[in-house]
C-alpha cells in the first residue's frame, strides 16, 4: 500500500519519490503574469507635452530620443498658426 499525500503542486509518493503537475505550476505563473499586466495598465498615466514656438505657424514637430547612435521619433504633432504644438501620449 503507498502512503500517497498531496502537498501543492506535486504529490508526494514515498519518501523522495514526488510527481509533479506542471499544469498547476503553469496556471500560477499565467495568473501572476496576467495580474501583473492588468495592474500596470491601472497606474499608467498619460502626458502632455506643449511646444511654443511662436516663430513657426505651420508644420510638424517632432519628439525624439536617442538610443546609441540612432534618432528616433516618439511623437509628432502639427504647429497650429499660434505657434504651439501639443504631444499627448496615454
Amino acid at each position: 500500500m503507498l502512503n500517497v499525500k498531496q502537498s501543492g503542486y506535486c504529490t508526494l509518493i514515498s519518501d523522495f519519490e514526488y510527481i509533479c503537475n506542471p499544469y498547476n505550476i503553469m496556471k500560477k505563473y499565467i495568473f501572476f503574469f496576467l495580474t501583473l499586466l492588468s495592474c500596470s495598465r491601472l497606474f499608467a498615466q498619460g502626458h502632455q507635452i506643449t511646444l511654443q514656438a511662436p516663430q513657426y505657424k505651420k508644420g510638424m514637430a517632432y519628439l525624439t530620443y536617442y538610443m546609441g547612435s540612432n534618432l528616433n521619433v516618439a511623437d509628432s504633432a502639427t504647429v497650429s498658426k499660434t505657434g504651439t504644438a501639443i504631444f499627448k501620449g496615454k
